[in-house]
């Protein structure tokens, strides 16, 4: 990511365009509705009602932590709160139990959501295969590293998005690759984003510039140095973000070339805080 990014700087270009973007636009969906302790399903409501009214028109929230009924009164209520035209994700984090889950996903897809990610276990590509053939679509592989791995999921329908990470599956070049491979078999993607600001912009620039992306994962929590993303990487309108024409990632962090001061190497930065 950084050698991508310093290539993209030293020619004055935005990332998305170095990857061969046409465009700036890429669609984002707010990752949130953590299970908070002291919060219950009004604030949850809340929460996710602020980031449609923040721009997005697609939002993620958590179960799998709770008994089923009381996770279904969680999905129904944020799903009256965002509204009919936001599009609705639940993520299990791999919670479900194989042998309940096919019920469980059914019972989500009623409260009013449109896909689950990570419903059981990364290596049960069965049961996965089965909630996305007859319950919900299913979005898998943000903890895959493994080229092959990507390919059981697709090849056994397992998923109807892929989620790679680019800071796991290879970068962004072979995010890129898996991309080309998942286009060919009409199988969307979808970037998983963790971590800091560093991740989250990759993510959006890439997404902007490969085919075949759905949206990006926006987190409304790991939010981490946050402050360095430019004004244009953090403004929603209707669903999309303009990632602009800042060099690069679009860091507040420009490094210069290294400079040689008596033999000794070094490399400036600058961090705005």
């Amino acid at each position: 990511l950084a050698l991508w990014d310093l290539l993209a700087r030293s020619a004055g270009r935005p990332l998305w365009w170095m990857l061969g973007g046409e465009s700036d636009l890429v669609h984002a969906y707010a990752s949130g509705g953590l299970y908070r302790d002291g919060d219950g399903v009004d604030e949850l409501a809340a929460e996710m009602r602020g980031y449609v009214d923040a721009g997005f028109r697609a939002v993620k929230m958590k179960v799998g932590a709770l008994p089923l009924d009381d996770d279904l009164l969680r999905v129904g209520a944020v799903r009256n709160a965002v509204g009919a035209g936001v599009e609705l994700w639940v993520d299990a984090v791999n919670q479900l139990d194989a042998a309940t889950a096919v019920r469980w996903s059914a019972a989500l897809a009623e409260a009013g959501a449109a896909a689950i990610q990570a419903p059981v276990s990364f290596s049960d590509t069965a049961t996965m295969a089965r909630i996305n053939a007859d319950c919900l679509p299913v979005i898998a592989g943000e903890a895959e590293f493994d080229s092959a791995r990507f390919d059981e999921l697709m090849d056994s329908n397992a998923v109807t998005l892929l989620q790679p990470c680019l800071g796991l599956c290879g970068g962004l070049t072979a995010a890129t690759h898996l991309a080309a491979r998942a286009q060919e078999r009409l199988i969307g993607m979808t970037p998983q984003t963790f971590g800091t600001a560093v991740m989250q912009a990759a993510a959006l620039h890439w997404g902007a510039a490969t085919p075949g992306v759905h949206s990006v994962e926006y987190h409304c929590f790991h939010d981490h140095l946050a402050p360095l993303l430019a004004p244009a990487l953090r403004r929603v309108i209707d669903g999309g973000i303009r990632l602009g024409e800042e060099p690069g990632l679009g860091l507040g962090i420009p490094l210069s070339g290294p400079q040689s001061d008596g033999g000794e190497i070094r490399c400036h930065r600058r961090v705005a805080v």
